[in-house]
């Protein structure tokens, strides 16, 4: 067992001869991210009795997506993602019919990222660049009894995303990075079709978003392989 073991650190040291942002170089591996959100908001409407209505939603959502780039330059890779995001919003109180209680969302991408590297000592530092996203979900949302929607309501939307990253990385060890997403900023086009039995409805909405290490955590580690 221990020659076995010796072996494996003996070919993991000759995979990673040189630094692991050498153009040639390999990563391969895994984002994960999780969040775990909960928001209150107040209404205010004379009509209503009581007039002043709260309403807290909790809302989990995860993502894993695989990751594969290659080092085409010095510091500088380019790659790609494809990922699964799932999140669930549970809502303690609907104050219209039109306000469901419960939505689940899933989420299929595929992501194209180019990062430049700068790192103290080839073990620490940042990395960041531009990256494109093409993401398909669909949301189900539950309504209360007596609503004008029923709870079959599927909401399908096409999103076009471009924007700027920036990630902490940390090599451990030469054959393996690990990171952390510290901001995002970009751009988004979304195109929204919704069918409640009754008929479809077409939409599209452009936003610009920011994304902190705050609120998402988003998580990678990856193995370095390559010259």
């Amino acid at each position: 067992m221990k020659n076995i073991v010796l072996l494996v650190i003996a070919l993991l040291s000759t995979i990673g001869v040189k630094a692991q942002t050498n153009a040639g170089s390999q990563n391969l591996g895994v984002n994960l991210g999780y969040s775990n959100t909960t928001t209150t908001t107040v209404f205010t409407n004379p009509t209503y009795t009581p007039s002043t209505l709260t309403t807290t939603s909790k809302q989990t959502t995860y993502s894993v997506a695989p990751a594969y780039s290659v080092f085409v330059g010095k510091n500088l890779d380019l790659g790609f993602a494809v990922g699964l995001t799932g999140s669930t919003s549970n809502y303690d109180y609907a104050p219209t019919p039109y306000t469901p209680t419960k939505t689940d969302y899933l989420a299929y991408s595929g992501t194209v990222y180019l990062r430049q590297y700068f790192l103290f000592a080839d073990k620490i530092g940042v990395r960041t660049g531009p990256f494109f996203l093409y993401q398909q979900s669909t949301q189900k949302n539950a309504y209360p009894a007596g609503s004008t929607y029923n709870n079959n309501t599927d909401n399908k939307v096409n999103s076009y995303s471009t924007g700027i990253n920036l990630d902490f990385v940390f090599y451990p060890v030469r054959q393996i990075g690990l990171s952390a997403n510290i901001c995002s900023f970009g751009y988004t086009l979304q195109k929204s079709s919704t069918a409640d039995g009754s008929g479809s409805t077409d939409a599209t909405q452009k936003t610009f978003n920011a994304n902190f290490l705050a609120n998402n955590l988003s998580l990678s580690v990856f193995f370095v392989f390559g010259k």
